[in-house]
C-alpha cells in the first residue's frame, strides 16, 4: 500500500460518514412525522484488483437503506379516523378516486376529508393526503367484498349526500310465551322497514282454537287485516311443532322457533328483524378487519367498503418517495393483496408513529463522528507526511 492511497481511504471513509451523518440527521427531523421509516447507513468494504506484489487496496463505501418493514410507535389518538396497521404491510393510495391511477403504498392512516377541489364532482374522499385517495374495495347489499385486486379498488367519499335508502327487511324473529291456560287470546306489536326504509308497525294476534293450538293472524297500524292467518300447534310441554317459520302478513318471513306455551300470562322476550331504516349520513365507522361503515341518522350501521392491505416479499426494497410513500421496484416484487384482518388489523383511534428512536440516534451520531474525526486525521497525516518527503533535500 502505497502512501498516496492513505488519501483515497481518508477521503472515501469522510464520505461515507457524511453520508451516514446525513441519515441520521433526516431520521431525528422526521422523529414526529406520522409514517416516516428510518433510515439506516451500512458500509460495505471495496477491494480493487491487486497489483502483483502489492498489498489489496481498498475502500469503504456507504449504503443507504430503509427500515421499512420495522413498526413505528403508535399514539392514541381518540380519533375515530385514526387507524394504524397491527402488523406487516401497507395502505393503498392513488392519484385517481377510479382504478388505472398510479398507486403509491403507506403505513399513514390519519384519516381526513380531502379538500373538495381534488375531486370533478366536487364530493371531498377520506385520505390521509390532499392529493390521493385512499383505496377499498366495495362491498354489496348482500355484504360481499366486490373485488379481490388493485382493478376493482375505488375510493371512499368522506360523506353520503344521498344517505342510506333504507333496506327492506325480509327477515325477523320472535322470542315470546303464550298461556296453555287461562287467556285464548293474546297480541304482540312487532314492527318492519318497508322499501323505502320507513318504519311501519304491526300487530301479531294469537287466538286459541283448540288443545295446544293458535291461529296468528297479522294487521297493520290500522287494524286492517294482512295475509292470511297460520296455524301454529305445540307439544304437550310447550314446544313448537308446527313450521317456525310463518308469513308475517306476506311482508316477511318470522320465525317464531323462541315463541312456547307455558303458564297463565302472555310476554314478548325479545324481537328482531334484518331491516334498516333511511337515514342522512353521520359518519364513517372503521373496524379492527378493516371494514368501513357508514353511520346514518336512523340508527343503521351497514358496511360499504373493505380495506386492502398491500404485501411484500421484501419492503424493505421499496422505493422512498416524499411524505411516507412508497412505490414498488424489482427488489420489493409485486404487492399481494389481502383483506385486512387475516395477516394484519387495525388499531383503532390510533397512529403509527416514526420507528425512529431518538437514543439510538444520538448514539450513532457520536460514533458517526469519531469515525469521521478519525478519517480526517488519516488524511491530515498523510499530508504531513507527503509534505515532509517534498521537503528532503
Amino acid at each position: 500500500m502505497s502512501m498516496m492511497t492513505s488519501f483515497d481511504y481518508g477521503v472515501a471513509a469522510m464520505m461515507a460518514q457524511s453520508e451516514a451523518i446525513g441519515a441520521i440527521g433526516q431520521n431525528i427531523a422526521n422523529l414526529r412525522t406520522a409514517g416516516y421509516k428510518r433510515a439506516d447507513v451500512q458500509f460495505a468494504s471495496l477491494v480493487a484488483e491487486p497489483l502483483p506484489g502489492d498489498r489489496l487496496a481498498g475502500s469503504v463505501v456507504a449504503q443507504t437503506r430503509r427500515l421499512i418493514d420495522t413498526a413505528g410507535s403508535y399514539e392514541r389518538t381518540g380519533n375515530p379516523l385514526d387507524i394504524a396497521l397491527d402488523g406487516p404491510g401497507m395502505f393503498v393510495y392513488s392519484t385517481t378516486p377510479e382504478p388505472g391511477g398510479e398507486i403509491f403504498y403507506s403505513r399513514n392512516g390519519a384519516l381526513r376529508p380531502m379538500p373538495a377541489e381534488t375531486s370533478a364532482t366536487g364530493i371531498p374522499f377520506l385520505s390521509a393526503y390532499d392529493d390521493l385517495f385512499l383505496m377499498a374495495w366495495p362491498i354489496d347489499a348482500e355484504g360481499k367484498v366486490d373485488g379481490t385486486g388493485p382493478d376493482d379498488l375505488e375510493a371512499i367519499p368522506s360523506t353520503l349526500r344521498d344517505g342510506f335508502l333504507g333496506r327492506t327487511t325480509t327477515r325477523g324473529s320472535l322470542v315470546a310465551t303464550v298461556p296453555a291456560d287461562g287467556a285464548v287470546r293474546t297480541s304482540f306489536e312487532l314492527f318492519h322497514y318497508d322499501t323505502s326504509g320507513i318504519e311501519r308497525r304491526i300487530g301479531s294476534d294469537w287466538n286459541r282454537i283448540g288443545n295446544n293450538q293458535w291461529s296468528v293472524s297479522f294487521r297493520d297500524a290500522g287494524g286492517a287485516p294482512l295475509g292470511t292467518p297460520v296455524a301454529v300447534d305445540f307439544d304437550g310441554n310447550g314446544n313448537l311443532m308446527s313450521s317456525s317459520g310463518i308469513s308475517a302478513g306476506g311482508l316477511f318471513t318470522l320465525d317464531i322457533s323462541g315463541v312456547r306455551q307455558l303458564g297463565t300470562a302472555a310476554s314478548k322476550t325479545a324481537f328482531e328483524q334484518d331491516g334498516l331504516g333511511a337515514g342522512d349520513f353521520v359518519n364513517w365507522q372503521v373496524g379492527t378487519d378493516g371494514v368501513v361503515s357508514g353511520m346514518f341518522a336512523s340508527g343503521a350501521v351497514t358496511p360499504l367498503y373493505q380495506l386492502p392491505l398491500a404485501l411484500f416479499a421484501n419492503a424493505n426494497g421499496l422505493a422512498e418517495g416524499s411524505r411516507g410513500l412508497f412505490s414498488t421496484t424489482l427488489g420489493s416484487g409485486a404487492p399481494r393483496f389481502e383483506a385486512i384482518g387475516k395477516t394484519t388489523t387495525l388499531a383503532l383511534e390510533t397512529r403509527e408513529g416514526s420507528n425512529v428512536s431518538l437514543e439510538d440516534a444520538f448514539a450513532q451520531m457520536i460514533v458517526t463522528q469519531r469515525a469521521y474525526a478519525s478519517a480526517a486525521q488519516l488524511v491530515q497525516t498523510a499530508d504531513e507526511m507527503t509534505r515532509t518527503v517534498r521537503d528532503l533535500r
